[in-house]
């Protein structure tokens, strides 16, 4: 899909704030409300964004562990199907987004968080895991988190894009990861 200027701008004005007016974007860009209405219509109809949520804040909700952890689906799953196994790690409340690493020893990249270390050993240690063989497990506390959001990353993309279109292959293959994270 092709972006146009007015669309770029109006998706930097909503990486600031999801909770931004149409009536504070059309200000700001210079056209009517109605306008921002239809550019918004047609990146949700692209999917380009889908929601408008809440960015929590770990720490003061209690989470300070994080651990990234390297996987393999085992021989039991990987026979079942990507589909299923997926399914299956999306139940984990834990766990905060899964990578599929498309070749190697290691099938899935996980990051998980814990209020504390304990909750993290309990976690693993009680977790009869039948779906994954964890490879290794790296823990950090949330101090060490440098960055929690992609809004520079997606500016950057925005800024770079201009007069780019991303091919219908491309997007069907992001489409589709997307929807194997849910």
């Amino acid at each position: 899909m092709k972006l146009t200027v007015n669309d770029k701008k109006t998706l930097s004005l909503l990486l600031e704030d999801g909770r931004t007016t149409d009536a504070t974007i059309s200000e700001s860009l210079g056209i009517t409300k109605q306008a921002v209405g239809r550019i918004r219509k047609k990146l949700e109809k692209a999917k380009i964004i889908s929601k408008y949520t809440v960015q929590l804040d770990y720490e003061r909700l209690g989470i300070h562990v994080f651990a990234l952890v390297l996987a393999t689906l085992t021989n039991e799953w990987q026979k079942m199907g990507e589909l299923e196994a997926t399914e299956a790690l999306g139940s984990d409340p834990n766990l905060i987004k899964a990578f599929r690493v498309s070749r190697g020893e290691i099938t899935h990249i996980l990051v998980y968080a814990f209020k504390n270390q304990e909750e993290l050993t309990d976690h693993f240690q009680k977790q009869k895991n039948d779906l994954l063989t964890i490879k290794q497990i790296h823990a950090g506390t949330h101090i060490g988190m440098s960055k929690d959001e992609n809004k520079e990353l997606f500016k950057k993309v925005l800024d770079e894009s201009v007069g780019s279109e991303v091919s219908p292959e491309v997007m069907s293959a992001i489409d589709r990861f997307k929807d194997s994270l849910k």
